[in-house]
């Protein structure tokens, strides 16, 4: 089961909903596993805009008819 007993960022919740593993997100967006699973536990941590467009990037190609921008996650 997916994120059970961990803290989790709007970002880890919206990977749980969806069945997108962080290793799926990691090789989908080119972006470091480490700084991943950072940003799917920390709520506080805010990604590089690059960084933030190749997760949306690869979010939207992963579960398609899903429209998400960096804004849904990182304020």
């Amino acid at each position: 089961m997916l994120g059970l007993g961990k803290p989790r960022s709007i970002l880890g919740k919206w990977i749980d909903k969806h069945g997108v593993s962080q290793t799926d997100l990691c090789e989908e967006s080119g972006v470091n596993k480490e700084t991943i699973s950072d940003l799917c536990k920390d709520s506080e941590r805010k990604p590089q805009k690059k960084t933030a467009g190749r997760i949306v990037a690869a979010l939207n190609r992963l579960v398609p008819g899903t429209n998400v921008c960096a804004r849904d996650f990182w304020q």
